[in-house]
């Protein structure tokens, strides 16, 4: 092999390596925000952390967060309360610009597992009024457990 090969394939394997660091890596090296810091007295700042990606968001077991389901169509508008989402246990959120957001139970593993759902589908039943069912499933429960 030739002096000039060798140095190209170890400077190719150097940049895939430092170029491409999984999920995991990036989770360590991002800002920590918890969702008590972005209500809190010094919001401006976690909002900062949380907006320089890549970021970690973490959701402590029992928090309340208010959700508003959005809905964009030209066709129909949704009337819809805002909901509240509650924490069944402490999970963090790894956000990055490079994919989706991921998941992680203890905030260092956040290697892509699990499968979400998404479905749409409609209750039939007399005599009630036909009603649209929409679910989203995020780490749904009965699945593989890490």
């Amino acid at each position: 092999m030739s002096q000039h090969y060798l140095r190209s394939m170890l400077g190719l394997l150097c940049f895939l390596a430092l170029g491409c660091a999984g999920p995991n890596q990036v989770a360590a090296n991002a800002s920590r925000v918890t969702l008590a810091e972005l209500n809190g007295s010094q919001r401006a700042d976690a909002f900062q952390k949380l907006s320089s990606l890549p970021a970690v968001l973490e959701f402590r077991q029992g928090d309340r967060v208010p959700v508003s389901l959005m809905f964009d169509s030209e066709l129909a508008t949704l009337d819809a309360p805002d909901f509240i989402m509650v924490a069944k246990r402490t999970f963090y959120v790894l956000l990055r610009s490079d994919g989706p957001p991921l998941l992680s139970r203890d905030g260092i593993d956040f290697a892509e597992r699990r499968k979400n759902s998404f479905f749409v589908g409609f209750d039939v039943r007399r005599p009630k009024q036909t009603r649209m069912r929409i679910g989203l499933g995020i780490w749904p429960e009965g699945t593989l457990k890490p």
